[in-house]
């Protein structure tokens, strides 16, 4: 198996000031100073993140947690926040706060989101990963015997715990023990340059690009190509991608278990690879923690008596959007990826918005948006000036929160996608 020509991306943490297709259900170069920085401290048999200049996508950082005592078992605690409203107000500032010095951010075991803690049993010779948003434990991963101090990576993408031969990088998706991420880095130029870069939203239909004649995985890749992208912003989270770009030019295939759910991914912009030379981003900010706090209020709502006029306005603009949708054509490249189709799911959007944002969570919609768009905001940053081209790619019902946020900078420039389907030759409806 060839080589992939793609990189990881990795940029300076410097952050800007369910429905349908949403997919939630002078230049130098800088490495990934957190994480080698980790590596690094543990030898001398301490973690922590490093006082070099960092270059982690997800960089900011929040206020401390107000804590209680949570019990995990004989002489072990944790840290633990209170609500999951707190949660939501640090996970947006997370993704739009500016980062703090990494010298007082030494030896942190809580995500910034507030959402995992970890915690190291030395007895037991494990790590204890803590739901705190589900209040709960969600692994116990076994790393060595009588194992040291333990600290998060700059970018929450793993636990790094110290042991008698070497550190173990604890995944802080996966919750379990991976090889070091050492991503390779990429150039970044001084801001301020002249060239604007250019933005394409692409919304996507995930599995429908599966069955679609119309927006077909062939008519995604050709709409790549023609796009020729430096850096394509991704639905993948920070955490996830290093399993997938390790595991693809090794075997073909991706079995990370969050990446296999999108085709646009695993058909399409993997094997794009072996041809093509660009820089895949992880900007997604779903994770499992997140998703299972959503799905539990919602049924919550739904069942709740109280409810259900609310819950009803919900359905009820789902409902027009979806009968909306069919008859404008729903596997249509050309409406899905239109403002008119914009317009109608930000009609749809509002209830679910207005009503249940708050009860949901980091998964309400705009929180989520927020945490996405703010790692998308810190790939642009990190890239300012230098007239190429980004692609971002998530499911189509993102397209109008981000093109909102993106409207309000100066210094891109969107261009649409109907004049890249018709390079391509997909045909319009009649």
């Amino acid at each position: 198996m060839g080589s992939a020509a793609f990189s990881i991306g990795v940029f300076p943490s410097q952050a800007p000031g369910p429905r349908g297709r949403n997919g939630e259900s002078g230049a130098k170069t800088r490495s990934i100073g957190g994480a080698a920085a980790a590596a690094a401290e543990a030898k001398d048999g301490v973690v922590g993140t490093s006082s070099r200049p960092t270059s982690s996508y997800f960089q900011s950082q929040t206020s401390a947690p107000a804590t209680a005592s949570l019990s995990v078992g004989p002489a072990l605690t944790a840290q633990r926040a209170p609500s999951a409203a707190t949660h939501t107000t640090r996970a947006a500032e997370a993704a739009t706060a500016a980062p703090a010095p990494a010298r007082g951010d030494r030896g942190r075991t809580i995500t910034r989101d507030s959402v995992l803690s970890f915690v190291v049993d030395r007895a037991g010779g494990r790590v204890i990963v803590l739901d705190l948003l589900n209040g709960d434990t969600a692994a116990r991963t076994a790393v060595c015997q009588a194992p040291g101090r333990g600290a998060l990576t700059d970018d929450d993408v793993a636990f790094v715990v110290t042991c008698g031969d070497g550190a173990r990088w604890v995944n802080t998706a996966s919750y379990e023990v991976v090889p070091a991420v050492r991503p390779r880095a990429v150039p970044v130029h001084p801001r301020g340059g002249a060239r604007k870069n250019e933005v394409v939203v692409i919304g996507t239909i995930h599995d429908g690009h599966r069955t679609s004649t119309r927006y077909s995985t062939t008519v995604l890749r050709d709409l790549l190509r023609a796009m020729r992208p430096a850096y394509v912003l991704t639905e993948i989270a920070p955490n996830r991608l290093a399993a997938a770009t390790e595991e693809f030019p090794r075997t073909g295939a991706i079995t990370e278990p969050r990446v296999v759910r999108f085709p646009e991914y695993v058909d399409v912009l993997f094997p794009l690879t072996r041809e093509m030379k660009f820089t895949i981003v992880p900007t997604a900010g779903w994770t499992r923690p997140m998703d299972r706090f959503r799905s539990a209020a919602l049924k919550r709502i739904e069942a709740d008596p109280a409810r259900r006029a609310d819950w009803e306005a919900y359905t009820r603009a789902n409902a027009l959007a979806d009968s909306i949708d069919r008859s404008q054509g729903a596997d249509d490249p050309y409406w899905i990826n239109s403002e008119a189709y914009d317009r109608v799911q930000t009609a749809a959007h509002e209830p679910y918005n207005r009503l249940f944002n708050r009860e949901l969570g980091p998964g309400g919609w705009d929180h989520i948006n927020t945490t996405h768009f703010g790692l998308i905001a810190r790939a642009l940053d990190a890239h300012r000036g230098e007239g190429v081209r980004f692609v971002i790619t998530y499911g189509a019902g993102h397209k109008e929160w981000f093109l909102r946020a993106l409207k309000k900078r100066r210094d891109i420039v969107i261009l649409d996608v109907a004049p890249f389907l018709e390079r391509i030759g997909v045909p319009r409806a009649p």
